[in-house]
């Protein structure tokens, strides 16, 4: 398995460590150079534009100055600079307002017993994402995921569906040992493409 026993440490999947994404992909080349030297029509007119299509901020300075200027209307409250935080993109682990707000709001539940820290919060869009995400980051071919069953239906979708990490079609993943009868019992899920499994029935 890729996650590592008698450990707080992951072992991270060969798709993570990848060189192929995230800010190693030239994609960000541009991004950098832009946030190092941006444009300005007065102090840096030889700066960089940003033109990047999935998030232009051409027109930005503008749409600051209409808020500002009718904030009234737009319970901006005179913080128009609340406006990039929520218009660009935001960091893929969630806006960080937000991480903080449920680090609070688990605190409270939890009545103090625990602390959470916002810096190592991820949001994600439901359990689904969240299964899809983590299955992407810790598991490589060759390995199988134990999920207890009974459990959410929706896992066929998020962890078998939905990644493959071969070159097998989606879809071509077996659930195995799916029994409802034993709250003790676990379903084997064989992602596509991930063979060396038998030894997981050990742990039923």
């Amino acid at each position: 398995m890729a996650a590592l026993e008698h450990s707080n440490s992951v072992a991270l999947s060969k798709v993570a460590i990848s060189n192929t994404h995230g800010e190693d992909f030239p994609y960000f080349a541009g991004w950098k150079a832009y946030d190092q030297n941006p444009y300005n029509e007065l102090s840096n007119p030889s700066g960089v534009i940003q033109m990047g299509l999935a998030e232009n901020q051409v027109s930005f300075d503008l749409v600051e100055k209409f808020l500002e200027k009718h904030y009234e209307e737009f319970s901006w409250e005179q913080e128009a600079s609340r406006f990039r935080e929520n218009a660009l993109f935001q960091s893929y682990r969630g806006l960080k307002s937000f991480r903080q707000a449920m680090a609070g709001f688990m605190e409270e539940i939890r009545e103090g017993r625990a602390k959470f820290d916002p810096e190592r919060i991820v949001i994600t869009a439901g359990a689904t994402a969240a299964n899809e995400l983590l299955t992407f980051i810790i598991a490589d071919p060759g390995d199988a995921l134990l999920i207890p069953t009974p459990y959410y239906p929706g896992g066929d979708d998020s962890v078998v569906v939905r990644v493959n990490c071969s070159n097998s079609e989606p879809g071509e993943a077996e659930v195995f040992g799916q029994a409802i009868d034993d709250v003790n019992s676990f379903c084997f899920f064989e992602l596509t493409g991930f063979q060396n499994f038998s030894n997981a029935d050990e742990f039923r």
